[in-house]
Formats: structure tokens, C-alpha cells, sequence
């Protein structure tokens, strides 16, 4: 199986999510602690199934409830809940090199809601859900920094219908 790198994190608790980058070459792990989640980004050698060069992400908040990377897996987004409950969506840049670089590079996009998850579609815009309404979110540039990224978080309609959790899963 897949060979994991010793390092400080405890790999043993409180894992929630799990995704592979758009190119394959890194993946993504949430931690969830209601108190500081964190996320870890690991290289992936897809030939020889290991992981390596472990980056810890802290997310300075209450919970990662979802996140996609952009097309060009040049940046990060996460639906994260604070520890009042709301939810928010949030872009980090991966671009840079270290964890506290990477964290300190977290940048408010907008109001999400409860159980928001994302998506990337094969537009390249990232869909987000809102619970229990006829529209989706969007990210419609997710490959640009801050908020040139564009969050318009009623954007779609999809009425007469609705969306409670979760988007259907693309083949990328």
C-alpha cells in the first residue's frame, strides 16, 4: 500500500476529508478538531505510491467542512465553520512554499451555509452548494488570487428544484 512520512502530525484521530490535485501529483488531508482544524497537503509519487513532504495548514477555524483545489492546482478552497457556527468560504494560495506562508495566505471569499460543499466542474468554475435552496454558488475564476477569484454565492439557479448537500462527483 501507500507509504506515509513520519512528521508531527497524528495520522491516528479525527480525520474527515480526503482529495488527489487535478494533476495527481499532491493530496490533500483534513483534520477535524472543533477547535483548530487543520489541513495536510502531502507530494504524491503516483508510480510508486508515496507520500512525501508532509504541509500542515492551519485553518485558524471551528471545521473543514469541504474543499477543492483549482484547475491549475495553484490554489485551495475550504468551506470552513468558526466556532459560531458560520460558515465561510476561503481561498489559500498554494503557490507558496511553506505551511505558516500557505496559512497566513487565507483570504475571505464570502458567506457559505451549513454543509456548503465544492466542486470543480469542467468549466474550471468550482460550484459550491447552499443547504436547502434552488441555487448554487460559484467560484467562476479559481485559478486568480483573492478576490479576483469572483465568489458570487447565489449565482445559479435551480429552480423549480433544490440542492440539500452535495453535488454529483465529475470524472476529471
Amino acid at each position: 500500500g501507500p507509504a506515509i512520512p513520519s512528521s508531527d502530525v497524528n495520522y491516528d484521530t479525527g480525520w474527515g476529508f480526503a482529495r488527489f490535485s487535478n494533476s495527481g501529483k499532491k493530496m490533500i488531508l483534513s483534520q477535524l478538531e472543533f477547535t483548530d482544524s487543520y489541513l495536510v497537503i502531502f507530494d504524491f509519487d503516483n508510480v510508486n505510491g508515496i507520500f512525501s513532504n508532509p504541509v500542515e495548514i492551519s485553518t485558524a477555524s471551528g471545521g473543514v467542512w469541504s474543499f477543492e483545489f483549482s484547475s491549475d492546482d495553484s490554489k485551495l478552497y475550504c468551506t470552513l465553520e468558526d466556532n459560531a457556527n458560520d460558515f465561510e468560504i476561503y481561498q489559500f494560495d498554494l503557490s507558496l512554499t511553506t505551511g505558516p506562508q500557505i496559512s497566513n495566505s487565507k483570504t475571505l471569499l464570502g458567506d457559505a451555509t451549513l454543509f456548503s460543499r465544492l466542486l470543480l466542474a469542467p468549466n474550471g468554475r468550482i460550484y459550491s452548494t447552499v443547504f436547502f435552496e434552488p441555487f448554487l454558488g460559484v467560484i467562476n475564476n479559481p485559478n486568480e488570487l483573492g478576490v479576483n477569484a469572483d465568489y458570487i454565492s447565489q449565482s445559479l439557479s435551480l429552480s423549480p428544484a433544490g440542492n440539500v448537500i452535495s453535488l454529483p462527483k465529475f470524472i476529471r
